[in-house]
């Protein structure tokens, strides 16, 4: 008898917990944004997913997301460069940043805890390449002079009779 009562009892309080009202089992959301382009967003989504995102007028924005297995994702960025770190749901991982010049480092871990990283510096290099590299060739003289005239001749062409 005590048995069928607290049976009786727990089979009342899980439907008791499912009536609450709607409002409450809904995800709740925040969203600020002023008039100059500045913003701030949390998304609080069903089964624990939850993304935070802040936001500046110069493009500067610093974003948070946990998904619905415990992956998450975090990305920064700040005047051009940029930082990304993923995790995975099996342990597998990824970092990728980026700079303004166009150098990218990114690193990723597998299932197994291989990690595979890459390096592209091409664009520093281009960089410093243009600042102490060779230096430009000499424009050639009809690149300088208006369309329709004609080359002024130069050396023993300059003493030549004309016909």
């Amino acid at each position: 008898m005590n048995r069928l009562r607290i049976a009786h009892l727990l089979v009342l309080l899980c439907l008791g917990s499912l009536s609450l009202p709607a409002a409450e089992a809904l995800p709740q959301n925040f969203e600020f944004r002023d008039g100059q382009g500045e913003e701030i967003k949390i998304e609080n989504g069903w089964f624990g997913r939850k993304k935070k995102v802040v936001k500046d007028r110069m493009g500067n924005k610093f974003e948070s997301k946990r998904g619905l297995f415990g992956s998450t994702s975090t990305e920064a960025s700040v005047m051009g460069n940029s930082v990304k770190r993923k995790k995975g749901l099996f342990g597998t991982s990824d970092i990728e940043g980026s700079t303004i010049f166009g150098d990218k480092v990114t690193t990723k871990k597998g299932i197994f805890g291989r990690r595979t990283t890459s390096v592209d510096v091409s664009g520093s290099a281009a960089m410093i390449k243009g600042l102490f590299g060779a230096k430009p060739p000499a424009k050639s003289l009809e690149a300088l002079m208006p369309s329709g005239t004609a080359p002024v001749p130069v050396g023993d062409e300059a003493f030549a009779p004309s016909p």
